[in-house]
């Protein structure tokens, strides 16, 4: 299956139409590989080449690096600054796909593995990971002369890191390692806006979570929240709108949930991703919130279950929750076992009142099988005096959690 993650660097806008440089990939999971396309002008000067190069620094140094002719594909790695790049006789599990010169412009394809290994200047076999690293993007072309390239023409650095592959959801499922996942529609990917996907993972005394869906940039959220019972009251919530992941509670119907500052909270990354918004965070096991009537109210996610409830929806004009509607809500017709029963000590971390939305960052379940013959069930709102969509869940052999919302189907692996 192949995630629908393209990206274009239009440098050209940047650079003046002449440079014409270009860049986009998609990320292949069915394969875990990932198909990456560049293209530069060629201008009638003979043979030329088009390279791309990913590195951690802005700048042409310890750089994972490839290039192309209208007929083959090379590797090479570019180890220290004003260093003629080191080019490998082969390319390993880097594979060309076609490569041809049409209205002026060189262009190829290839596939790329996930990890690739090379050698920098200091010796040190350096693994450029795309599933764990953001890499700037290094773009160049140049002649080719006498089988090498020659020192480019025109080149550009992209200023910001990418993210090349946010959230995956291969690593959905039971096992060591593996994490518990929420997918609406069922098998939908976290490269797609239109699915909104969650994930658990418990990590001694943390719980790990991955959020992701909308268009992000602020525009949309996609939020999760634990409820002793199916209600949408005294919920601890997590919210994400592609910058910032913002912790809060949802204390009554009908009222703005309240935004908190958590520091039980470690956010790892968030962001817009190939135009979805995703968060990466873990909590305490335990956390306290203050919910309605000013109660303090514990959340332990080790030892308890809890109803899982998630909406979707457009942020409003002054960065606030906007109202998810009927059809942008659900919730688990049963509470779920979230941690995976290990003995653990671990205290219960309060949440201060104030109101504060947490800043961006620039990165970042296993369990007993769950809801097992649970039955289809409705929820009145009394605030609207209509049905909150529930899960209509049934276990499918005792790995996927087949989900009925609003009419949609969603999938859970646990």
């Amino acid at each position: 299956m192949t995630s629908t993650c393209l990206i274009t660097l239009a440098f050209s806008f940047l650079l003046g139409s002449s440079y014409g440089l270009s860049f986009n990939y998609s990320y292949i999971e069915s394969m875990n590989m990932v198909e990456i396309e560049i293209s530069g002008p060629v201008d009638g000067l003979g043979n030329r080449y088009v390279a791309v190069a990913f590195a951690s620094k802005p700048e042409m140094k310890d750089a994972d690096g490839y290039y192309c002719t209208d007929r083959e594909l090379k590797s090479f790695t570019i180890r220290g600054l004003y260093q003629a790049p080191v080019e490998h006789m082969d390319t390993g599990a880097v594979t060309l796909s076609s490569a041809g010169v049409e209205n002026g412009q060189l262009t190829c394809k290839f596939l790329r593995p996930v990890v690739v290994n090379k050698t920098l200047e200091n010796g040190e076999v350096f693994a450029f990971d795309f599933t764990k690293q953001d890499f700037h993007v290094l773009l160049a072309t140049g002649a080719h002369t006498n089988g090498k390239m020659v020192h480019h023409q025109r080149r550009e650095i992209w200023p910001t890191k990418l993210t090349m592959i946010g959230i995956r959801s291969d690593t959905c499922g039971p096992g060591n390692g593996r994490k518990s996942c929420l997918q609406l529609p069922p098998g939908c990917l976290p490269s797609d806006p239109e699915c909104v996907f969650f994930s658990l993972r418990q990590d001694g005394n943390k719980i790990h979570m991955e959020m992701s869906g909308g268009r992000g940039n602020g525009q949309q959220y996609v939020a999760i929240a634990f409820s002793a019972d199916h209600h949408m009251t005294d919920a601890d919530m997590y919210y994400c709108d592609g910058e910032t992941l913002t912790s809060g509670v949802i204390r009554d119907y009908a009222q703005r949930p309240v935004d908190l500052h958590d520091e039980s909270v470690s956010i790892e990354s968030t962001g817009t991703v190939n135009g979805v918004g995703q968060c990466i965070f873990s909590r305490d096991l335990c956390v306290n919130k203050y919910v309605s009537r000013g109660s303090l109210e514990q959340f332990d996610l080790g030892k308890m279950s809890y109803y899982i409830l998630f909406a979707h929806g457009d942020m409003s004009s002054d960065g606030q929750l906007g109202y998810h509607g009927s059809e942008g809500r659900g919730l688990s017709v049963a509470a779920i076992e979230l941690a995976n029963g290990t003995n653990i000590d671990y205290q219960c971390v309060n949440v201060t009142r104030s109101v504060v939305i947490l800043s961006a960052t620039t990165q970042g379940v296993s369990g007993p099988d769950i809801m097992q013959g649970v039955t289809t069930q409705e929820v009145s709102d009394p605030t609207t005096s209509k049905a909150i969509p529930s899960l209509s869940c049934k276990a499918v052999n005792f790995v996927f959690l087949v989900c009925l919302v609003g009419g949609a189907m969603a999938a859970i692996s646990h």
